[in-house]
């Protein structure tokens, strides 16, 4: 099993649009199992979106 700094350097060497279809994958997943998790995160996210104005 690989740590999570090998996992993090793998994964940056993706391209963009992988990284996007993992993503999506991830947060269909995490609301399946978990509504709140997922409402949450989505939470986070859109304030991460507006703090750096993405």
């Amino acid at each position: 099993m690989k740590t999570i700094p090998e996992f993090m350097e793998e994964y940056r060497k993706l391209p963009d649009d992988v990284k996007e279809v993992a993503f999506l994958y991830a947060m269909a997943s995490i609301k399946k199992r978990d509504p709140i998790v997922y409402d949450k995160t989505t939470e986070k996210i859109e304030r991460l979106i507006n703090q750096y104005n993405l």
